[in-house]
Parts: structure tokens; C-alpha cells; sequence
């Protein structure tokens, strides 16, 4: 029986970055659902990579793209790790993410729709075909 093939898209997950509850939903749910059917379901999740990820060590390097948003394109790079038997994939990009906040910019619409975007760009890349895209909350949707 072929896997269901789950991407979560979220602007913040538990343990890497987190400002309340969003976060720590986004951080265990994945986790539960891949823990729960495990030979059913391939759960990855996508994240923006902040500057506040500070440990980055375990972070391989997958590429990089470019991503239209209204007259430029903008740089997309793509970053992964495994924790808990759960994927994780970063979309870094300095000018939208290298902040000292998750939130509460000027650009923030423009900021996460660069990232909703992004997460589309990066699929033949990371070469992942969800039967299911979760957008989590309005910064993914």
C-alpha cells in the first residue's frame, strides 16, 4: 500500500522556533500523526529558516531556486533535517527572514507570500509530491 504523502507548512514549529501555541501544534502534531501511522503516511514540514534557528549543524544543504513575486525574483534557499523520523525542509531567504521576530513587520503579507510560494518551487526539488498540502494558519494560506 503506497504511503499518504503529507506536507505541513507553517511559519513556525517546536524545537527550532516557536512564539506560542501555533508553534508548539506545528511541532507535535507531524510528529503524532507519523508516530501513529508510521507505515501509512510521509509526513515533511516546511519552515521560513530565521535567523533565530541558531543551530543550524545538522542542516544539509539541498539547493537553491528562484521565486517570482510581482516584478523580481527573489533567491529560495533549501535546507533539511531529520528529527524524530520527521523531514524538515527551511526556505532561506536573508531579506524575509533574517529578523529578530517571527512577526510583526511592515512586509509580513509579502514576507509569507514569498514563503507560501516557496514551498510550491521547492517540491521538484525536494522531490516530493503531497497528496495533502496543510497550510497552517494565515502566513501559509
Amino acid at each position: 500500500m503506497r504511503k499518504l504523502k503529507l506536507l505541513y507548512a507553517a511559519s513556525e514549529a517546536a524545537p527550532f522556533i516557536t512564539t506560542g501555541g501555533l508553534g508548539e501544534v506545528a511541532g507535535s502534531l507531524p510528529k503524532a500523526l507519523a508516530e501513529k501511522y508510521k507505515n501509512k503516511i510521509d509526513i515533511r514540514i516546511v519552515l521560513p529558516l530565521y535567523q533565530g534557528i541558531v543551530d543550524r549543524s545538522e542542516f544539509e544543504f539541498i539547493g537553491k531556486t528562484s521565486v517570482p513575486l510581482a516584478w523580481r525574483q527573489q533567491y529560495c534557499g533549501v535546507y533539511k533535517t531529520i528529527l524524530d523520523d520527521v523531514t524538515y525542509y527551511f526556505v532561506d531567504n536573508e531579506y524575509y527572514f533574517k529578523r529578530s521576530e517571527c512577526y510583526g513587520h511592515f512586509d509580513d503579507a509579502e514576507r509569507f507570500a514569498f514563503f507560501s510560494k516557496a514551498v510550491l518551487y521547492i517540491l521538484p526539488m525536494i522531490n516530493f509530491m503531497p497528496d495533502i498540502i496543510h497550510a497552517n494558519d494565515w502566513q501559509t494560506s
